[in-house]
């Protein structure tokens, strides 16, 4: 009898979205790629945020394809903020530097490639 074939794995999950390119030197779309990670741990940040915040903040990790014109967003962290005066907000970067030295101990070849700043309608 012959040993059973593994099952086939199942495909990766993501988001893909195909921008117009807002580069004037650029004819080509930009297309996006987001992978479930990210999508989770923002609906994550965005649900434990605190009753006085309306919205959080987050930094997006991944790669970019310059030949494809594609990023790909692989993952993301939160980032605190606080607000002062009338809508100016300071973003701890400090504490933003130390979480990106530590993703990029596990992966060193993302960079950031956007922020996020999701909020109830």
């Amino acid at each position: 009898a012959r040993p059973a074939s593994p099952a086939p794995r199942p495909a990766a999950m993501s988001l893909s979205l195909a921008l117009a390119s807002t580069s004037l030197a650029s004819s080509r779309p930009v297309t996006v790629v987001v992978s479930p990670l990210p999508l989770a741990s923002i609906l994550d940040h965005h649900l434990r945020r605190g009753q006085d915040q309306d919205r959080v903040f987050g930094t997006l990790l991944g790669v970019r394809r310059d030949l494809d014109n594609e990023f790909e967003i692989r993952s993301s962290f939160g980032v605190p903020y606080a607000t002062k005066g009338r809508g100016e907000v300071t973003v701890d970067m400090d504490h933003h530097k130390s979480l990106l030295d530590l993703h990029l101990k596990v992966n060193p070849k993302e960079v950031v490639v956007g922020w996020c700043v999701p909020s109830e309608p």
